[in-house]
């Protein structure tokens, strides 16, 4: 089998090491999203690729898998955050775990702002997305379930299914490029992977020959 190309973000001066082209089409990770737009970096490698990308006429792509997952990311942030600082967990744990109704019924109650705040933050990442890549159809059927499930049983297991389903919506449409913050994209197969510099992508380029793959179905 041909192991995924890994392509690290990893510049030098306004050169990237890894490779001097772009991809034509570049199906972007949930995520990638987050680490792009969630965050307050001094120094954001991926929301840079991303830029880089668009000048030079690469289409990014997403589809409701990205905009359904960005919107409980984000919710989930804010709860979080609340839930740490407070005595909140405390107070909603029973039977030894965490009762989640419980616990934002409390959050909510004590900091009704947070409803507003993470609709605003909801709002804005939802509109980056839709302004800045092309959205992607998918039917859910059967068929494509099972399709999935090759997709995650090609990777053994380590995809979950929700990655899996990114990965089968790209490839419905003939993309095999992945910006992805998730080690675990390493597990697919004649693909082409961006991602940024970690040991373990630093550690799993070793061995592959990271030349740009273009799309094969017979592959799949």
């Amino acid at each position: 089998m041909n192991q995924a190309s890994i392509f690290t973000l990893e510049k030098r001066g306004n050169a990237y090491k890894d490779f001097d082209s772009f991809p034509s089409d570049l199906y972007v990770d949930t995520s990638a999203w987050i680490a792009a737009y969630n965050g307050n970096l001094s120094y954001n490698p991926i929301k840079e690729f991303m830029g880089d990308c668009l000048n030079n006429n690469t289409t990014l792509y997403h589809s409701e898998m990205i905009l359904s997952e960005i919107v409980h990311v984000n919710e989930k942030t804010f709860y979080d955050q609340y839930a740490k600082e407070n005595e909140y967990l405390s107070k909603a744990r029973e039977h030894g775990k965490i009762n989640q109704k419980k616990l934002r019924k409390l959050i909510n109650h004590a900091h009704p702002e947070i409803l507003t705040d993470i609709r605003t933050s909801q709002n804005k990442l939802l509109h980056i997305i839709r302004t800045s890549s092309d959205f992607l159809e998918y039917e859910a059927d059967t068929e494509a379930f099972e399709e999935m499930l090759k997709i995650r049983n090609a990777s053994g297991n380590v995809l979950g299914v929700n990655d899996a389903k990114h990965v089968y919506i790209a490839r419905q449409y003939g993309i095999n490029s992945f910006l992805t913050a998730d080690g675990d994209f390493i597990a697919l197969d004649n693909d082409n992977i961006y991602a940024p510099q970690s040991e373990k992508y630093i550690r799993e380029k070793i061995g592959r020959n990271n030349v740009y793959l273009e799309f094969d179905p017979e592959q799949y």
